[in-house]
């Protein structure tokens, strides 16, 4: 038996509109559970004021409503219902919603014009929904067959409940990664000789970069990362020195494998400046107000490395 819950929220009447919104409640049934795409607005000045709320154990539930109103001064309504709704998404008062449909009441009498119904209460039978954490949706509907042919009843006002409510065992949330690519990062720029690195709580990785495999060293420490993979698991992280121009330009990605199930990875794109390994170069550029401004960085071409190094900042 599912444990009792109640549900209440405070709904502030809206003003009477004087535009009618048709609505249509487009229902699909399966496997005992209504499923409803609906587009719906408040309509035809009838409107759920007040406090109302839903206490469900095993296969029923009373909803409750503090006040139905008919602001309308010519329209006598149709016959009314109150429906209750599990749904993903929470939905504004009158947003439409797609949702599990969990309750239908028994029909309340039309309501005259300037008329309305106090502290209702209608107990009926209740299909939960399937596993999971949803908002709970009460909904105000309408005999209007010519309308609403698929169930015959429109819907004229809803109001969500204020909190979320959990059915059954819901899939508990995902664990932290145990694994993390660093170098590359994803949308990162690459040239020259640089490292693939990164963590990993066990060992036993490859690893490829565009089409090349890549042997890949484990076991350096990562104190950093010891909640994750345990205080005496000290020694996870792995890296290799790859040189990225032998990928040729554009965008490439590498890739970390455990057993031949990817891990991680990360795209990025390669600028090569001349060939796989460039040589008999040399260059120093100045870069203005970096690192900070006011201050200039001295920039040194590196050959073991295809790469500038910053060689001084001044001052």
């Amino acid at each position: 038996m599912n444990r009792m819950m109640t549900l209440t929220f405070l709904l502030l009447a809206f003003p009477a509109l004087a535009q009618m919104t048709r609505v249509e409640l487009v229902e699909h049934r399966g496997e005992g559970r209504g499923e409803q795409v609906q587009e719906k607005s408040i309509a035809n000045s009838l409107i759920i004021d007040g406090v109302f709320g839903a206490v469900w154990a095993g296969g029923s539930v009373a909803m409750t409503v503090g006040r139905i109103e008919n602001n309308s001064f010519t329209r006598t309504t149709g016959t009314l219902r109150l429906e209750l709704w599990a749904v993903l998404n929470r939905p504004g008062r009158g947003d439409g919603f797609t949702g599990y449909q969990l309750a239908v009441s028994s029909g309340i009498a039309p309501l005259s014009p300037r008329t309305f119904y106090t502290d209702l209460v209608r107990t009926t039978s209740f299909t939960p929904p399937p596993d999971g954490t949803y908002w709970i949706v009460m909904v105000l509907a309408e005999f209007n067959p010519t309308s609403c042919p698929s169930d015959n009843y429109c819907l004229e006002d809803s109001g969500v409940f204020s909190a979320q409510s959990t059915f059954g065992n819901p899939a508990p949330p995902p664990a932290p990664p145990s694994v993390a690519l660093e170098n590359p990062q994803p949308g990162s720029y690459q040239s020259g000789i640089g490292l693939v690195s990164g963590w990993a709580c066990s060992g036993a990785l490859t690893a490829t970069v565009g089409a090349i495999n890549v042997p890949v060293a484990y076991g350096t420490p990562r104190q950093d990362v010891t909640g994750v993979c345990g205080s005496g698991n000290v020694n996870t992280g792995f890296g290799v020195l790859f040189n990225y121009n032998s990928l040729g330009a554009g965008v490439h990605t590498a890739r970390i494998f455990r057993s031949g199930i990817q891990l991680a990875s990360a795209t990025f794109t390669v600028t090569v400046p001349a060939g796989e390994f460039m040589t008999g170069v040399s260059r120093e550029v100045s870069v203005t107000n970096f690192p900070t401004f006011g201050r200039n960085a001295t920039l040194i071409w590196q050959q073991s490395q295809q790469n500038f190094a910053i060689k001084s900042v001044f001052p």
